[in-house]
């Protein structure tokens, strides 16, 4: 149990509460208006108190708990340049994170979201994204907004096809391991030939059916599995209505279909 009397240490900078069983905060840790640094890592929370957002906090380490929400009022912390959510069991970010203009360095491993809100991309100061071991299948168009984002990692998701809004970033470092891209995309990426990637993925997957249906003897294998990977239903319909139903092609979409595996709620 954590006292109410701790708002009476008004002058408290650092908090740590790591490694305990704490299941809640209580509101009265809003009183805390010197606090800049709050470590609750290895606890047992699954909520924090909308009074969280009354600090003037800098840094926050949450790592290794039970979140599944993260309060709205977070759009207060102003002065927030570290926030770590690593291993909690979070399924989505709230709009109002992108009210964290100072935000540097953001850690969402080992979660469950399947998405990202779009006000991450006002995040203009952040340099760190780290959302490995997520369930991730897309990512918002304004994550190429963060001009100043040079690492992201994105290993162990549900991308089915590398964002052209990566491609056009001018990160230092990305990790893309364990998803879904085909294996040249893959080779591309490991060896960070970024002008040939960037090349490799504007194609579309229609424009990769056309030259298939037109062109097939020119067509390369990575092209093919970029189609049978990526294509969605209207592209899958086109192919079905121009190649004949024992093409290898089609044989290979039928495969796919018959073994989709499911994750959570998500299928692929």
């Amino acid at each position: 149990v954590f006292p109410n009397s701790i708002e009476n240490l008004k002058n408290l900078t650092l908090l740590s509460l790591n490694n305990n069983q704490l299941t809640s905060l209580p509101e009265s840790i809003g009183e805390l208006k010197n606090l800049k640094i709050l470590l609750l890592v290895n606890n047992q929370l699954t909520s924090l108190p909308e009074s969280i957002g009354e600090l003037n906090l800098e840094r926050i380490f949450l790592s290794g708990n039970l979140l599944k929400v993260f309060p709205n009022s977070i759009e207060n912390l102003k002065n927030l340049t570290l926030l770590s959510l690593n291993d909690n069991q979070l399924t989505s970010l709230p709009e109002s994170i992108g009210e964290l203009k100072n935000l540097r360095y953001l850690y969402i491993e080992n979660n469950q979201l399947t998405s990202l809100p779009e006000s991450i991309g006002k995040l203009n100061n952040l340099k760190r994204l780290d959302l490995n071991n997520n369930q991730l299948t897309s990512l918002p168009e304004s994550l190429g907004k963060l001009n100043n984002l040079k690492i992201l990692l994105l290993d162990y998701n549900l991308l089915f096809t590398l964002p052209s809004i990566i491609l056009k970033m001018k990160l230092d470092f990305l990790f893309f391991k364990i998803n879904t891209l085909c294996s040249k995309g893959m080779d591309l990426l490991e060896e960070r030939k970024w002008d040939e990637l960037r090349n490799f993925y504007q194609k579309s997957i229609m424009d990769l059916c056309i030259k298939y249906i037109n062109m097939k003897s020119l067509i390369e294998d990575c092209e093919v599995e970029r189609i049978i990977h990526e294509m969605s239903f209207k592209e899958r319909a086109y192919i079905e209505a121009n190649i004949d139903s024992n093409d290898e092609l089609i044989i290979k979409i039928m495969e796919k279909r018959k073994h989709k595996m499911k994750i959570g709620n998500i299928y692929f």
